[in-house]
């Protein structure tokens, strides 16, 4: 990894889906085997030496500080970036932002489980030097995640919203961006999938399909599958 890249985790949600397995928890704090989902994004990011995290909160923020503390205990430092209102992915990440100090930082949503190599992913980004990298993932059925399309050297053309059926790629949680996107990001309440992103896409946003292990926790069907397979939410072999 770049040295001393930082790294950012959008833990706000609420998980208003999962209310009926996971009650009164931030989705991202929903006990997965023995630890909370977000315990395995931190020590993702740990296992690449990404150990500069900033934990992007809203509902329930004490919850997460609580149990994660200054980081130390995972071999991190962890600041937290606490929305007094929801404010969007985008909004949260505007706030964020103001605790990141280098020109280019990772990116993960804090209810989803990529298994990328993620020194690659930003050796990637480096390589193609534009605003952004999303890691993508091949799925069966894109309806519930919206899809992606790639053009030439992996621009992406275009995110498509949710609802269209069948297979294709779409977004896996795990970004690389330079400080071009907080420039992007408007005032107020901002979805930074539906109205940050699709904005930059002219400026040059690239794509990288990533084989690993995928789990988004934001419906109790998939929650159950993260469930029977913990084992897999274990970051690939270095190198």
């Amino acid at each position: 990894m770049p040295a001393g890249m930082e790294a950012v985790i959008l833990a706000g949600g609420a998980g208003v889906r999962l209310r009926e397995v996971v009650r009164d928890l931030p989705k991202p704090m929903a006990p997965v085997g023995d630890r909370p989902f977000l315990g395995y994004l931190i020590d993702q990011l740990v296992h690449w030496d990404v150990r500069d995290i900033v934990l992007a909160t809203g509902y329930k923020s004490k919850v997460v500080e609580t149990h994660f503390g200054d980081g130390s205990s995972h071999g991190a430092k962890i600041r937290y970036s606490v929305e007094a209102r929801p404010m969007g992915t985008g909004g949260a990440l505007r706030d964020a932002l103001r605790m990141v100090r280098g020109d280019h930082f990772l990116l993960l949503n804090g209810d989803s489980f990529l298994d990328a190599d993620l020194a690659e992913l930003a050796e990637f980004h480096r390589g193609h030097g534009r605003v952004g990298t999303i890691a993508l993932v091949e799925r069966p059925d894109t309806s519930r995640y919206g899809r992606v399309s790639l053009g030439e050297r992996g621009r992406i053309l275009s995110m498509r919203e949710k609802g269209i059926a069948g297979p294709g790629l779409i977004n896996g949680g795990v970004h690389v961006w330079s400080r071009e996107i907080s420039r992007r990001i408007g005032p107020g309440t901002v979805s930074l999938e539906n109205d940050v992103v699709p904005g930059l896409l002219p400026l040059g946003v690239f794509g990288k399909v990533v084989p690993g292990y995928f789990v988004d926790i934001g419906i109790p069907e998939d929650y159950d599958t993260a469930c029977r397979d913990c084992g897999r939410l274990r970051p690939c072999t270095k190198g």
